[in-house]
This record gives structure tokens, sequence and C-alpha cells, in this order.
């Protein structure tokens, strides 16, 4: 049993729903958040972003993704945000990334529909922010990582491999 399961959310450690029509109702547009209700199911709920978003790496690749979702988590979003953003912004980055095909996005925006997670049927227009062409994301994701390994103290448990990856960069 995995922790979290993208592409099966309903088997993860804390099941969690894999399409928007088995998100509790009283998560809903109504939904006031707070910390007992998860602030609106905000970590029960993200198994159907997450599914989107694995079977989008299923099809187009972790190497061609990650670009996408890391622009869209560190530069797109706002704490206002709802899945419906998160769509728009992962098909915004999308279509200004060039290293990614019109087919490609609209496959991305085809995993998001299954998910219940809808929007327009063309791709997104809205302009977000260039890709920055100097940014080398590796080295990037691995000093966050390289922190995390020094915070816990974990250069010999689980994330072992990934910090010593991360220190021969």
């Amino acid at each position: 049993m995995a922790l979290r399961d993208f592409l099966f959310p309903e088997k993860s450690f804390s099941e969690q729903p894999g399409h928007m029509s088995q998100v509790k109702e009283m998560f809903g547009a109504f939904c006031y958040p707070s910390q007992e209700n998860d602030e609106c199911g905000v970590h029960y709920a993200n198994g159907v972003v997450n599914k989107a978003i694995g079977l989008s790496i299923k099809d187009i690749g972790w190497e061609r993704m990650k670009h996408i979702i890391f622009d869209v988590a560190t530069k797109r979003l706002r704490s206002s945000s709802d899945f419906k953003d998160y769509r728009l912004q992962i098909l915004n980055a999308c279509t200004d990334d060039s290293k990614i095909t019109e087919t490609e996005c609209q496959k991305i925006a085809d995993h998001f529909d299954s998910v219940g997670i809808t929007g327009d049927k063309d791709i997104a227009t809205t302009a977000g922010p260039a890709p920055t062409s100097s940014f080398d994301f590796d080295k990037e994701l691995c000093a966050i990582i390289a922190k995390t390994c020094s915070d816990l103290g974990d250069n010999k448990g689980g994330l072992e491999k990934t910090c010593n990856k991360c220190a021969n960069l």
C-alpha cells in the first residue's frame, strides 16, 4: 500500500477519492475552511488532482511534466485557488512549454475531464509567466530535498538514494 497512489487514490494509505463525484458534499462550494474540516478537504480530496496528474505523467512522461507541475505549484497558484484554477494553470503552463505539443496538452485536459475537473474543451489561452530557460529543475528540487534531508537528519534513511543523488549534482 502506497502512502499516496496517484493512479489509484482509493488504494492510498488514507483512502482518497479519484473523481469529483466522490468528494463529500460537506466540502462543496459553501464550505468554510477550518482545521476541523481539513480546510474543506484539501488533503482528502487531492486524490482527484493527483489522479489527473498521474495519468498525465503516464502519457507524457515525468521528464516533460515535472517542469509544468513545478511551475504551477511555485508560480501560478494563489492560496484561494481551487481545482479548476489548478487545471487552468496546468494547461496554461503546458501551452507555454515549447517541448510539449498541443496534442499532449489536450491529453492533459482530457485527464482532468476524466476525474470531473472540467473546463473549456479548448486548451487554456490565459497567458501565464513565460518559462525561464535558465531554470535548472533538478538543481532547484535537489536544493529543497537536501534541506529536507539535513532538517530530518536523514542521510541514511528512506531518502538516502535521493539525498546522495542530489549531493552529486
